[in-house]
């Protein structure tokens, strides 16, 4: 692996991770608003509020990956593939005679990284 594909690759995780993190942040915090009532009600009888979040959240943060890894991948491959021209950092590898297929290839091979992650969390992570 070249030192080119390593920093496109450390530079796509980063913004996916970002993405992922802040979407399902964002998810947690309205879900959680809109239904306080019944988990403060739910923690009445079972003790604590933050182990009611905990399992319920759990279980929704594999089905939110679900929906929207396509999304997040697609949003993460676009920003660096942008960034990486923004910064003149495409024309500079061009310039040295790298093809652009060859720059974006590790976008294509960590997008099919989360596509089967996406799958193996169907199968494996959400019908437990």
């Amino acid at each position: 692996m070249r030192i080119i594909d390593r920093y496109v690759l450390q530079s796509f995780l980063r913004v996916l991770v970002i993405c992922f993190l802040s979407l399902t942040g964002l998810y947690i915090v309205i879900d959680t608003f809109t239904h306080l009532d019944d988990f403060l009600e739910i923690a009445n009888q079972q003790g604590s509020l933050l182990g009611v979040l905990t399992e319920y959240y759990g279980a929704r943060v594999l089905a939110f990956f679900d929906r929207t890894s396509s999304l997040m991948t697609l949003v993460a491959a676009t920003f660096v593939a942008t960034s990486l021209q923004r910064s003149n950092e495409l024309p500079a590898l061009m310039a040295a005679g790298i093809p652009k297929a060859r720059v974006v290839a590790p976008l294509i091979g960590a997008a099919l990284v989360v596509s089967l992650l996406a799958a193996a969390n169907r199968e494996l992570g959400i019908p437990q």
